[in-house]
């Protein structure tokens, strides 16, 4: 395939991963938020939206933990990064791509203790059942833990504003990791479940009298 074919159907494959990898972080963090905010909302049917919340958090982490991945034959920013390095030719401005190339090294740097602390959670928890935390018990696991979830926005934004930098150099354009109608939409989703629970209440208001 030719070489600037090749890296920009990677570049949208990987922008595709990330897309997603926010999108379930932000609805992840609505519903938790909305958990504290409208907590009788989610009372109607509680054991489905805290399982639909959890998936959305592990969705989530596997679009980033393949995002992250450097093992051979994959794709990842990691590689996308390298493929760049190696084919500087295919970009019209090689400047700007050494200053984005640098700029990139620094923000993966910067961000690679937040991405062990991931790393080890992920190692942990989520593929495998440490006898660590099943011996000392989870509450420990989440102490130890806790601030990794926001670790996990922040990385795929962070990974998100590099794969714009690619995009502006070689296409001179940007991608949106959010989508339109997202907000409206959650909030839409509240405004149905109260007015189903005021049903709900008028209907049991209505068999007491009777």
């Amino acid at each position: 395939m030719n070489p600037t074919k090749y890296f920009e159907k990677q570049l949208r494959e990987l922008v595709i991963e990330c897309l997603y990898g926010q999108l379930h972080f932000r609805t992840w963090k609505k519903l938790g938020e909305s958990f504290l905010s409208d907590s009788e909302i989610w009372e109607v049917a509680s054991l489905f939206f805290v399982s639909t919340a959890e998936a959305h958090l592990n969705s989530s982490k596997l679009h980033l933990f393949r995002l992250l991945d450097k093992t051979k034959g994959s794709i990842s920013v990691y590689k996308l990064i390298d493929y760049a390095r190696n084919h500087k030719n295919i970009f019209p401005n090689q400047e700007g791509l050494d200053i984005i190339l640098k700029k990139h090294s620094e923000i993966l740097k910067d961000l690679e203790p937040t991405i062990n602390n991931l790393k080890k959670h992920r190692d942990k928890h989520f593929i495998h059942k440490s006898n660590e935390y099943f011996v000392k018990g989870y509450k420990i696991l989440y102490q130890e833990f806790k601030s990794s979830y926001k670790g996990y926005g922040k990385v795929l934004t962070s990974i998100g504003n590099i794969f714009n930098d690619y995009s502006a150099l070689i296409n001179n354009s940007s991608f949106s990791f959010g989508f339109m109608e997202e907000d409206n939409e959650f909030e839409n989703l509240k405004k149905y479940l109260q007015q189903g629970l005021e049903v709900i209440k008028g209907e049991y208001r209505k068999s007491i009298r009777t």
